[in-house]
């Protein structure tokens, strides 16, 4: 299979120190320009266009050169996701593309993103894109091989601080950003591997969060849960092998059932019931890279990253992960 140099974990620790030495030695961060759309219901109309006080010669010289960022927002689709055409110039970094869409989520938490690319066609093509790394180059080296429309660049939240889920309820929209990306994560790659209650639990948490002022009984009415199926889509709520697998009137007072044991919480307590519920199945607080240990006698293991324990490795799944290392140790 495909190993990992565990040196690469360094990079973990390293992002926050390069954000902090461009800050002490008054950095200029190369810019970036967000194209305007006034569908974009996360700008809020033709106020936001392109930075003020571009030159036109600049912006004219940047015309052909658009970068296309996914990211996480509160959208009426099945996937939590938008994208943002950011156009750029030959001094442009990653760090000025991760910022310009910041901007528009006023997140305080910068340090905890970054940006990732991914081959559409091959899942195993995955590179998170170091923030000093100019896009020029970046686009150069990875189009070579691939044409450019098979290359997904996506922001997320991939640097996570002790205790991140009660200090990302500090700042809102550094919360819902990361409820948006795990749920995502959740109704693509892991839909088909929950049980049913918990994919119910699951899909009733984010009506409840969804629908702020649904009261408890709504749903036991005909004409509201109609409205929610045909008009919004329990798609966008509950997992296709869910909906393909219980009948639709049985499907119907299952979750009637399971919203009204939900119907009490607020959009921060649906937010972190979901969060909990789906932690022992989609381990969102840590990555794992195959690699292996030793040199005479070589292991095969996953080494787990993540920020409560550190650093350490499984020898096969479901083992109990053996602690390496603590991030402050990586030289």
């Amino acid at each position: 299979g495909l190993y990992h140099d565990i040196s690469r974990i360094a990079y973990y620790t390293e992002y926050d120190r390069h954000l902090a030495a461009a800050v002490s030695a008054g950095k200029t961060m190369a810019t970036a320009y967000l194209e305007s759309n006034l569908n974009n219901p996360l700008l809020g109309g033709p106020k936001n266009q392109l930075s003020v006080g571009v030159s036109d010669r600049t912006m004219a010289g940047s015309m052909d050169r658009v970068l296309k960022v996914f990211h996480h927002s509160e959208i009426n689709t099945e996937q939590s996701f938008w994208s943002s055409n950011i156009r750029y110039g030959d001094a442009t970094d990653v760090r000025g593309i991760i910022q310009k869409i910041l901007d528009i989520h006023k997140v305080r938490w910068t340090s905890c993103f970054g940006l990732r690319l991914t081959c559409c066609q091959s899942r195993d093509q995955v590179h998170w894109l170091h923030p000093d790394m100019g896009v020029s180059h970046i686009r150069e080296k990875y189009e070579q091989a691939r044409p450019n429309e098979e290359w997904r660049y996506e922001l997320r939240i991939r640097y996570l601080p002790k205790g991140f889920v009660q200090q990302f309820t500090e700042d809102k929209p550094t919360l819902n950003y990361f409820y948006h990306q795990v749920k995502n994560d959740y109704m693509t790659q892991y839909g088909d591997k929950v049980e049913q209650d918990v994919a119910l639990k699951l899909g009733c948490l984010e009506i409840r969060r969804f629908f702020k002022e649904m009261r408890g009984n709504a749903l036991d009415k005909k004409s509201n849960y109609e409205l929610l199926e045909k008009d919004v889509g329990l798609r966008r709520f509950f997992p296709k092998d869910l909906l393909d697998s219980v009948k639709a009137k049985t499907l119907r007072k299952q979750i009637q059932q399971t919203f009204k044991q939900v119907a009490n919480l607020n959009d921060e307590q649906c937010i972190l019931k979901f969060l909990e519920t789906l932690a022992p199945i989609y381990r969102y607080d840590k990555e794992f890279f195959k690699c292996a240990l030793g040199s005479s006698w070589v292991i095969q293991v996953e080494l787990a990253i993540g920020p409560e324990e550190g650093i350490s490795y499984l020898t096969d799944k479901g083992s109990t992960p053996t602690h390496l290392a603590n991030f402050n140790q990586v030289q």
